[in-house]
C-alpha cells in the first residue's frame, strides 16, 4: 500500500516538476496570497451549530506555487440512528501547483491553477446514544474514538483578481485517504481536511470509502509583489 501510494503521489507531481524550469524571458514576479475559505463555513453554519475555519497562504514565483493551509473544524450532527455525532479536530495541507496559462495569457486577471496537496488531520469523535425508557428513566451512553488521517488531494482552481490586490477563487478537488480509519465504536463520518467520508451516513462500516471531494470558494489578498 505504501509503495502504491508513493507511486500515485509521484505521478501527480510529474506535471508540476516538468514545468519547474524558469523561462528567462518571463518577468520574475513573486507574489504572496492570503486566502480564507468561505463556502465550507457557510455550508456548515446553515446546517446547524457546526463550523470549519480554513486560512491559506500561497507563495508564487512565476508559474509555480507553494501552498500551506491549516484548519479547525467542529461538526455536530444527528447522523446515525439514535446517535448524536460530534467531531472536533484540526488539519494541515501543504503542497505545490502551477499556473497552467501563465505563459500564454496577456494581462488577464484570471489564472487556471493545477496542484497537489498532502493532508494530515487529527480529530476526536464522540457519539451520544439516547435510550428512551418506558418503565425506567431515560439513559444516555457516550462512546469515543480518535483518528489520524493522512492522504493527498488534487485540485483545479480558477483564481480571479477583482482589484489590484483582492482576489476570489473557485476550486474543485478530489482527495484520497491513505490509512484505514479506526472505527470500533461507529463509522467515521467526517475527516478534517478531507470532508465527509460517509456521505449517506451509513451505519455499515464497509460503506466508508477512502475518497472524498468537494468545491471551494476563497477570498483573499495579494499583499506583496516583488520584481
Amino acid at each position: 500500500m505504501k509503495s502504491l501510494t508513493l507511486t500515485f503521489i509521484i505521478c501527480l507531481l510529474i506535471p508540476i516538476s516538468g514545468w519547474s524550469q524558469t523561462d528567462s524571458t518571463a518577468e520574475a514576479n513573486t507574489h504572496f496570497f492570503i486566502g480564507l475559505e468561505i463556502l465550507k463555513p457557510l455550508t456548515w453554519i446553515l446546517d446547524g451549530s457546526s463550523y470549519v475555519v480554513e486560512p491559506e497562504i500561497t507563495y508564487q514565483r512565476k508559474h509555480l506555487l507553494w501552498k500551506l493551509s491549516v484548519g479547525h473544524s467542529s461538526i455536530d450532527k444527528q447522523i446515525y440512528h439514535e446517535l448524536i455525532y460530534s467531531s472536533k479536530g484540526y488539519f494541515i495541507k501543504a503542497g505545490m501547483g502551477m499556473e497552467l496559462d501563465y505563459f500564454s495569457k496577456h494581462n488577464s486577471q484570471n489564472s487556471i491553477i493545477y496542484g497537489v496537496n498532502l493532508i494530515f488531520s487529527s480529530n476526536d469523535e464522540k457519539g451520544i446514544v439516547d435510550f428512551n425508557g418506558d418503565y425506567f428513566e431515560d439513559y444516555s451512553h457516550r462512546i469515543d474514538q480518535h483518528n489520524n488521517s493522512k492522504g493527498v488531494e488534487v485540485y483545479f482552481t480558477n483564481r480571479t483578481l477583482i482589484s489590484e490586490k483582492a482576489f476570489i477563487s473557485f476550486s474543485a478537488r478530489i482527495a484520497y485517504i491513505v490509512n484505514a480509519h479506526q472505527q470500533e465504536e461507529f463509522p467515521v463520518y467526517y475527516a478534517p481536511g478531507f470532508g465527509v467520508v460517509n456521505l449517506f451516513g451509513s451505519e455499515n462500516q464497509d460503506n466508508n470509502n477512502q475518497f472524498s471531494g468537494g468545491l471551494s470558494i476563497k477570498i483573499g489578498y495579494r499583499f506583496k509583489s516583488l520584481k
